[in-house]
């Protein structure tokens, strides 16, 4: 099985598709995912196009027409703003180290 599945990820990596295999496991840990935001949270355009993605989900979220789409325009949105805090998180622990 697991070469079956190998060698399906090099054929669809061949095809220019994202390979979903971990190089270091399935699991990521806290420290990991910090360590990326503080990486993209020093780039202000990174942190920029967050705040603009939020500002568009609140114009998208009042133009719905139906409570489907509002729950995931909300979502989206709550999605969006974790990963600010995130950067703030791990711009919090850069200082304080």
């Amino acid at each position: 099985m697991k070469i079956i599945k190998r060698a399906a990820n090099r054929i669809l990596n061949k095809l220019g598709y994202y390979n979903s295999e971990m190089p270091n496991g399935s699991v990521i840990t806290e420290k990991e995912v910090l360590e990326m935001f503080r990486t993209y949270g020093s780039n202000e355009m990174f942190t920029r196009l967050l705040r603009d993605l939020c500002a568009n989900d609140i114009r998208t979220y009042f133009q719905a027409s139906n409570d489907e789409d509002r729950r995931t325009i909300r979502g989206a949105y709550q999605r969006t703003n974790y990963f600010i805090s995130l950067i703030r998180k791990a711009n919090d622990t850069r200082k304080r180290s």
